[in-house]
């Protein structure tokens, strides 16, 4: 991959303004430093669990497929970046509003189900 996580993260927000001004928002909210790819991509985790109701079913196709590709990349800072801060940020949301997990389900790729179930159960 020649471009960087955030790079990556940038193409999945783009054309979806919730998830934009989530993306940018973070940004800004770091000033001049680069947000930990974590802190960032757990942000838009959390912006699309929050909008996920108002997204057009095809949006939300793309956006999954663009994080499963992210979840089996070859490059691991993406990989981590997306397991670590994007699906462990859905798992999260999902335990708050158990309705996510089921739509969740439906649209999770099946390295994304895997990493998020892991998280789910962890300490349980």
């Amino acid at each position: 991959m020649n471009s960087s996580p955030l790079d990556y993260l940038r193409s999945l927000v783009a054309g979806v303004p919730a998830l934009n001004a989530a993306f940018n928002r973070c940004l800004q909210n770091w000033g001049t430093e680069t947000p930990p790819t974590t802190i960032i991509f757990a942000e838009v985790g959390d912006a699309i669990a929050e909008n996920l109701a108002a997204l057009p079913n095809e949006a939300r196709r793309k956006i999954f497929a663009v994080i499963e590709e992210g979840m089996v990349s070859q490059d691991t800072a993406l990989s981590t970046a997306m397991a670590t801060g994007l699906v462990e940020a859905l798992a999260a949301s999902a335990d708050k509003k158990p309705d996510l997990w089921t739509e969740f389900e439906s649209l999770f790729g099946a390295a994304s189900m895997r990493h998020a179930v892991a998280w789910r159960n962890f300490g349980r």
